[in-house]
């Protein structure tokens, strides 16, 4: 990083496009990571602003979801997309739907600094404890998360419904 500046600011309406292209970046970086069975980078990215357009937008304008930005400079590095863990009204939980840091970025520290600053942002907005998900093959994030100091809690599991039909 030598002498640039990173910071973070919630994003504005204006940058919703840059946010969609960040976390579609980071979408297709877990492709690896995720999906069983494997999805095309196609599927992934179509899906994605589907959830975005129908899900992360909308609850972004009424003010249900923030989008954290963060800058190296002026130049935007990386994202967490906060919010309340369940829609239905669990006032305690806050969420990190999603987070990274640019691929020509990391290594830098800037991961570290993003989750400590999405954690402090969640806090401040009155929440008591935040929950994040990672893939269980992405193992450098899941990594940084448990030093920050979150522990695992649920697994979650994929059955492929008419792939493992035995009768």
């Amino acid at each position: 990083m030598n002498d640039s500046v990173l910071s973070f600011r919630w994003s504005r309406q204006i940058e919703l496009p840059l946010a969609l292209e960040m976390t579609l970046d980071i979408a297709r970086e877990n492709l690896p990571y995720s999906f069983t069975p494997p999805r095309t980078v196609e599927r992934v990215e179509e899906d994605w602003r589907d959830e975005w357009e129908n899900f992360f937008s909308p609850l972004n304008r009424r003010g249900l979801v923030k989008i954290l930005l963060a800058f190296l400079d002026e130049d935007p590095v990386g994202i967490s997309v906060l919010g309340p863990r369940k829609l239905n009204g669990d006032p305690n939980t806050g969420f990190i739907y999603a987070i990274g840091v640019r691929a020509d970025h990391r290594r830098q520290g800037i991961g570290k600094k993003l989750l400590k600053e999405s954690v402090r942002r969640l806090e401040k907005l009155g929440y008591e404890q935040a929950v994040l998900a990672v893939y269980h093959k992405n193992h450098e994030a899941e990594s940084l998360y448990r030093n920050f100091g979150f522990k695992p809690e649920q697994v979650s599991m994929v059955y492929d419904l008419g792939e493992n039909d035995d009768e």
